[in-house]
């Protein structure tokens, strides 16, 4: 029988000093995972500035034909920083045309420093 933690992957996605550019983690293959679970957080941020986290697709690690998979925003409140999570299934992704990479895409509309994670999970027994 399989253990827990070996049914799930965690990967550091980025970690970026100002967000205002795009920031693109390393792409990690899919194989044998079900689920796929961008986090990102931010400093804080003015009120109602927004952080975006974006799960990709691509071909190969190195991102090629990279695409958004799925993509979630979160707002900042009055004070304090900005957490935002975005999921998907690895059966939504394009794999019938090669597509079995994913990475996290984090961007804020404010130069705030931030990080992300990538979790796949759900392996499955082989």
């Amino acid at each position: 029988m399989m253990k827990a933690s070996a049914m799930k992957g965690a990967y550091p996605g980025t970690h970026d000093s100002d967000m205002t550019s795009a920031a693109t983690g390393a792409y990690r293959s899919v194989a044998g995972y079900k689920h796929v679970l961008g986090v990102a957080g931010s400093s804080a941020m003015a009120s109602g500035k927004i952080l975006t986290v974006t799960l990709m697709q691509a071909t190969d690690a190195s991102g090629t034909s990279a695409k958004s998979l799925a993509t979630n925003t979160a707002t900042a409140p009055a004070s304090g920083g900005v957490a935002a999570l975005v999921a998907a299934t690895v059966e939504e992704m394009d794999v019938a045309n090669g597509f079995t990479f994913v990475a996290v895409r984090v961007s804020a509309d404010e130069a705030v420093a931030g990080n992300s994670q990538l979790i796949l999970e759900g392996a499955r027994y082989s």
